[in-house]
């Protein structure tokens, strides 16, 4: 009603809504509602424990225009035993199967995901176990955190705590990892039309805007008096390793009602 072009929705542990509740509700039925009532407003999901991602779920994303193509799965490790010491509910295994299922079920979909490096007893052959996985998955980007000491914690006296150098160096070495794969993401996403919303802000040199896809992309446009929150049709039309670059569509919708204009 208010205008906004994009709700998300977000919470801890998101995915285990309605658990708690005496009526019997879901987050793909949340999901369901929200969309329903939101129309022709968009909604994204913030990040899900990968447990958390059912069939009804994913069904959504076939049901639905409204749902970004957008999810966030921390993975935190590839390596089996790892995840147990972190005491994950999820294997390297499931993930993997996760992922695979909603490429597959989802095109065009961006999966980002969490990894922490450096957590005690983290090997060469553990963390490259991580390596590897995200490497061969279609995941499009990466959260990369080096592990911490924090005082009190189970971890914290762990054998086996990896030196700050190495955790440093395996976190740059997923670092690169994440801006290959997000260029790589971004340049199956070339020659696509896409529904964006206009960002807030310009560049100060260019007067260039940028606008936000439902798959999270942020592509660059030409100037324009477009409004922050008008949803526009754009064309991607150039992937960089910086940038991702668009095209306004000729025909064009009023879209939502703006929320401030431009300066």
């Amino acid at each position: 009603e208010a205008g906004y072009p994009e709700v998300v929705l977000t919470g801890t542990h998101l995915g285990t809504y309605g658990r708690d509740l005496p009526i019997s509700n879901s987050i793909a039925g949340l999901v369901a509602e929200m969309l329903e009532m939101a129309a022709p407003a968009r909604l994204r999901l913030s990040s899900l424990d990968p447990h958390e991602v059912t069939e009804e779920l994913i069904g959504c994303f076939g049901r639905f225009d409204n749902l970004c193509r957008h999810l966030h799965l921390p993975l935190q490790s590839g390596d089996e035993a790892v995840l147990k010491r972190m005491r994950r509910p999820h294997t390297a295994n499931e993930f993997r199967r996760l992922v695979e299922r909603l490429v597959e079920a989802v095109p065009g979909i961006a999966i980002g995901t969490d990894v922490i490096v450096g957590f005690p007893g983290e090997g060469e052959a553990e963390f490259e176990a991580t390596y590897r996985l995200l490497d061969r998955l279609p995941i499009a980007y990466l959260h990369v955190f080096n592990y911490s000491q924090r005082r009190g914690t189970v971890a914290a006296t762990m054998p086996n705590q990896v030196p700050k150098g190495v955790r440093s160096a395996r976190s740059a070495a997923l670092r690169a990892l994440s801006d290959a794969k997000w260029q790589r993401f971004r340049q199956t996403q070339v020659g696509q039309s896409f529904s964006a919303v206009i960002l807030e802000g310009r560049d100060t040199q260019t007067g260039r805007l940028d606008a936000l896809t439902d798959n999270y992309m942020t592509v660059r446009l030409e100037p324009s008096e477009k409004r922050i929150g008008r949803t526009v049709d754009l064309t991607v039309v150039e992937a960089t390793e910086r940038e991702t670059v668009g095209r306004v569509l000729a025909r064009q919708a009023d879209g939502v009602i703006p929320i401030s204009e431009v300066r």
